[in-house]
């Protein structure tokens, strides 16, 4: 496990390279992705830092797809509420009503990558598998709870088994 602390860079204007070269000088740390809006800033940025670093011109795009551990905000002041909370990821974490399986049974639902993560009340066979006789009832209750909550996942995370979409859990169903 490495042990060198990863930073994101958004905002590379003076004050963003001014941080560049304070992180530069700590022991154990890199900086490995860097966003602005501005090329010129973006270039003299890139320009202070050795090896591989990935550059945005959106900062979301840095937040969504650079591998940091720690994050430097270095916009105009007024924009580090915006840019604070597109980094956050908001998490849901729900009841299951009415499980067979156990109760006080939890899923957790990340809207943002419309995202269902379980255990248990759905665990998918290989791919393409057709549909049981019968429905299995935790598959049942786990869409009525969906329903229920009004999410709309595009995929499910079974901690016991592959990722599988919702189309494949309304299928084994019954459910088109």
């Amino acid at each position: 496990m490495s042990t060198r602390i990863r930073y994101g860079i958004i905002g590379c204007g003076s004050m963003g390279r001014e941080h560049i070269e304070n992180i530069k000088a700590i022991d154990g740390t890199e900086i490995t992705a860097i966003a602005d809006t501005h090329a010129q800033s973006l270039q003299a940025a890139r320009a202070l830092l050795a090896g591989p670093v990935q550059t945005f011109e959106d900062y979301r795009e840095l937040l969504a797809g650079a591998a940091f551990d720690a994050l430097v905000i270095s916009t105009p002041n007024h924009t580090h509420i915006t840019v604070l909370r597109d980094a956050l990821r908001p998490i849901e974490i729900h009841e299951m009503q009415g499980s067979i399986h156990a109760q006080g049974f939890m899923m957790v639902w990340l809207p943002s990558e419309k995202l269902l993560i379980q255990a248990d009340a759905y665990t998918p066979g290989p791919p393409n598998s057709p549909a049981p006789p019968a429905p299995n009832p935790n598959h049942v209750n786990l869409v009525a709870n969906i329903d229920r909550l009004g999410l709309a996942p595009d995929r499910i995370l079974p901690l016991h088994s592959r990722v599988a979409t919702m189309a494949e859990l309304n299928a084994q169903i019954g459910r088109k």
